[in-house]
């Protein structure tokens, strides 16, 4: 279980996955009305922040960009049985990782103990203070993660385990998959060639920067109570399929903002670094893997999560910056 909860967070979609099976309120209904206004003020500022699959055109060259959601919904039937004609005509899929990149993470996890445990005999308990580390306890236990396994984790994987909300984990055990890997799922059936756009350690690098102090500083803003967690998973799912990108990324900012209890100004520079490191530094480089892919394919679908595509850094706005027509399909 904890091997597969990495492989899907390694090729994540949005900042924070969602599965069906959470449900009740939504984090946007606990908003203020001043968070609200907010919200609404960040999100007009984010480019191309309404919609999840588009078109962009230079020349003969056509791309199909389609933003993922990479675990399982029933939402997702039709939106695969409307792309199945653009995909089984392409001449190429791009994702983020193939089943080659996802064995070759899931043997990295298998021979390299450090990449997920503290070296030597250290501890997260002895790393932090007791407040924490209760709060910690209470995650792991709604997850089935022992607490002696659990304090042995580097801080990073830590904290992407405990973002999957305990409602989640019952697809997620079942091994169900979302739309990156049933887009793959019908190149395949077509004979369509696909390709990763970065390697298969690019996260490994991205989420071990920092400090141990530093990674749990980063664990502990992202600890909040099991209702707000679920609520949170909610508003995501919702506005995946309302195909409101720009307000889920624009939320980031509020979530930081309430848990860290800082000024907005420090709270958006954390959100800024973490959405350059995880997002935007990935982009830029697919950028290069998606022109030189035109060298030699006139027709290429892209699947990748859904928060890669919007904003002045996301995938369109680079692309048109680089010549390309964008249009929303």
């Amino acid at each position: 279980m904890l091997r597969k909860i990495f492989a899907i967070f390694c090729f994540c979609t949005l900042t924070t996955p969602v599965l069906a099976f959470c449900g009740g309120d939504s984090y946007f209904d606990h908003l203020t009305s001043a968070e609200q206004s907010k919200l609404a003020d960040l999100t007009a500022d984010i480019a191309y922040g309404q919609g999840t699959i588009w078109t962009a055109t230079r020349g003969a060259d056509k791309l199909t960009l389609v933003g993922t959601m990479h675990i399982n919904d029933p939402r997702l039937r039709p939106v695969i049985d409307g792309l199945s004609d653009v995909i089984a005509n392409a001449d190429l899929l791009l994702v983020e990782a193939t089943a080659k990149e996802e064995a070759q993470v899931q043997a990295a996890l298998t021979s390299d103990p450090t990449l997920l445990f503290l070296p030597d005999d250290q501890t997260l308990l002895d790393l932090m203070d007791s407040a924490t580390w209760d709060q910690l306890i209470n995650a792991a236990r709604d997850r089935d993660i022992p607490p002696f396994l659990m304090s042995k984790f580097q801080p990073w994987y830590l904290m992407m385990a405990l973002a999957i909300p305990p409602c989640a984990l019952v697809d997620l055990a079942a091994g169900k998959r979302g739309l990156d890997h049933m887009v793959m799922d019908a190149a395949m059936m077509a004979n369509v060639p696909v390709r990763a756009l970065e390697p298969f350690d690019t996260l490994f690098r991205v989420l071990q920067t920092g400090t141990v102090n530093e990674q749990i500083n980063t664990l502990k803003l992202a600890l909040m109570p099991k209702k707000d967690q679920e609520a949170m998973f909610v508003a995501l799912l919702d506005s995946y399929f309302s195909g409101d990108i720009g307000r889920l990324i624009a939320l980031d900012q509020i979530v930081a903002e309430r848990a860290d209890g800082r000024d907005p100004a420090t709270a958006s520079i954390r959100v800024q670094r973490s959405q350059q490191a995880l997002l935007y530094d990935r982009n830029i480089a697919w950028i290069h893997v998606i022109n030189a892919a035109t060298d030699q394919h006139d027709s290429i679908v892209i699947a990748v999560g859904a928060a890669h595509l919007p904003g002045d850094q996301g995938v369109l706005k680079l692309l048109e910056n680089g010549g390309w027509n964008i249009s929303r399909r």
